[in-house]
């Protein structure tokens, strides 16, 4: 799976912005292959090895600064949905509801990630479930990020507490994950 350079950029954009000081050290612990994408001039609209342009990078943000890699993942999901969402897509926030967000976001995700289905069911005004297919079981970290993201953009819409819960499931013998959002 390949990601969108924008994620790549935002994972940076989160260390500079949060944890100035710790950026050099952040980078000391990536591998070189993962420190050499940081390090380069990252294109937005260009797409990005998954492993190495987010989830190692997402990973050890969660390790170095919060000793926990899925808490650390959440973070820098809140914090790519909260500056897309007061940036480029600030007008869609302007007319959208929570439902009406989370029933849309299975269009934004698939505009990050090259060869995914996503699909939004259970659409009411207070619980949605995503379902990701054509991820790797190795991939699986990601959607730790992407509950973030959500309960980010949820936030940026006012929604009151929202909880994700991640879960992981084989259909038709192949990997799969479910999103399971609620929000008041």
């Amino acid at each position: 799976m390949k990601i969108k350079g924008s994620s790549v950029q935002q994972t940076i954009d989160f260390v500079k912005e949060k944890y100035p000081s710790r950026y050099e050290e952040w980078l000391g612990t990536l591998p070189a292959e993962t420190r050499k994408i940081m390090t380069g001039l990252v294109m937005p609209v260009l797409w990005y090895p998954l492993q190495e342009g987010v989830i190692i990078p997402t990973m050890h943000i969660g390790n170095l600064f919060y000793n926990d890699p899925i808490k650390g993942s959440h973070e820098v999901g809140r914090y790519s949905a909260e500056k897309a969402l007061k940036g480029i897509y600030k007008v869609f926030v302007r007319i959208s509801t929570p439902s009406f967000m989370i029933s849309r976001a299975s269009s934004i995700f698939l505009s990050y990630y090259d060869n995914a289905q996503i699909q939004a069911v259970e659409i009411n005004s207070k619980k949605t479930e995503l379902l990701f297919f054509n991820f790797t079981e190795d991939e699986k970290f990601i959607f730790h990020r992407v509950a973030g993201w959500v309960e980010g953009a949820l936030s940026v819409l006012k929604a009151k507490n929202t909880k994700t819960l991640v879960d992981f499931y084989t259909k038709e013998q192949k990997f799969a994950c479910k999103i399971t959002i609620t929000w008041e």
